[in-house]
């Protein structure tokens, strides 16, 4: 596998990447499409912004900095709450932030260009595909109660998984 394709695998097999960007797409996905074009490059921009920091200074995330708003951005789908514009472009921000941190610690563990461009790759599809596919079910109201049973799951998933990780490092 060359260097794209293994950048490209990183966010679908981390279930902190996956958890974060599926409940990102989805809940953008909900919301009015005239904002999720601002929304999603805000999104990608403070991703970029916090990886080229990240390498720069030589900081990266943890994986329950992509949890938490994977599990919050999870119970917002499942209670279809819709937040105030400037809330919710502070969590679609800071979302971008984590997994950009989070980027840069896997590029100090060695990945490389052409690895941190398919990472890019394979977060735009995570992210965009469940949002397209939020904004189409949202015809009925009972389509609108799948997207929202799939926030649930994403909700209990990342809780499952954070309480994992934080078993894990106190059994140490």
């Amino acid at each position: 596998m060359d260097a794209f394709y293994h950048g490209l695998s990183v966010p679908i097999f981390n279930p902190a990447y996956l958890l974060l960007l599926v409940s990102a797409g989805l809940y953008l996905g909900q919301r009015s499409t005239g904002h999720n074009l601002k929304l999603s490059l805000l999104l990608f921009g403070t991703l970029l912004l916090s990886l080229l920091l990240g390498l720069r200074l030589g900081w990266g995330g943890m994986p329950g900095v992509l949890l938490t708003p994977a599990l919050l951005l999870g119970l917002l789908t499942a209670g279809s709450v819709a937040l105030p514009g400037m809330a919710q472009m502070l969590l679609v921000a800071l979302c971008g932030a984590a997994l950009g941190g989070s980027l840069a610690g896997e590029a100090r563990n060695g990945l490389e260009i052409p690895a941190i461009l398919g990472s890019l790759v394979g977060m735009a599809v995570l992210f965009y595909y469940p949002m397209l596919l939020a904004e189409w079910l949202r015809k009925r109201e009972w389509q609108r109660i799948g997207v929202r049973i799939l926030g649930s799951w994403l909700a209990a998933s990342a809780l499952l998984t954070l309480a994992f990780i934080i078993r894990s490092n106190t059994a140490t």
